[in-house]
């Protein structure tokens, strides 16, 4: 082991001194459990969910809320984002948006609050060769569902005796 020595803020020094005696070991066992854990958080191999910049997806928003909105099916939806350059591709549970002509990922559609259940229920069907079909069905099945929460018309609860 190598000899280091760094300065902290007194509240921080406290702080470290107080979970030492808690745990019952030196406050340099606390760093260096704290300087190793933080090393293999950096150098994980686990996959991260990234999130695109906000400001790129806010300038996405505006250009694509009016067309995408004037759109009834998704022939016309996979137009409108030609238009821009873009193409929606099926990813995971949902659709994802890609520059059509280098081909890169953008972002995910409901990162631009276009859900894919709501985008099945408006257009009345799964996104083309989707590979979560069954998603559509159940997306479908719970839009068309009739739910009557007090029963039939024209009844009420007995009174209690």
């Amino acid at each position: 082991m190598q000899r280091i020595s760094f300065q902290v803020p007194l509240d921080d020094l406290s702080a470290l001194m107080e979970v030492s005696q808690k745990l019952d070991i030196s406050v340099g066992q606390v760093l260096r459990s704290a300087v190793k854990h933080e090393l293999r958080r950096r150098h994980t191999t686990a996959k991260r969910t990234e999130r695109a910049d906000e400001q790129l997806l806010a300038r996405l928003r505006a250009l694509l809320a009016a067309p995408l909105a004037e759109t009834t099916n998704w022939a016309e939806f996979n137009r409108a984002l030609e238009a821009y350059g873009y193409e929606a591709r099926a990813s995971g549970g949902g659709l994802a948006l890609y520059h059509r002509d280098a081909g890169a990922k953008i972002c995910k559609f409901s990162e631009l609050g276009f859900s894919y259940a709501g985008l099945v229920r408006l257009y009345g069907a799964a996104f083309p060769n989707h590979p979560q079909q069954k998603l559509a069905e159940r997306y479908l099945g719970q839009s068309m569902e009739v739910i009557e929460p007090f029963g039939p018309t024209g009844t009420r609860p007995r009174p209690r005796a």
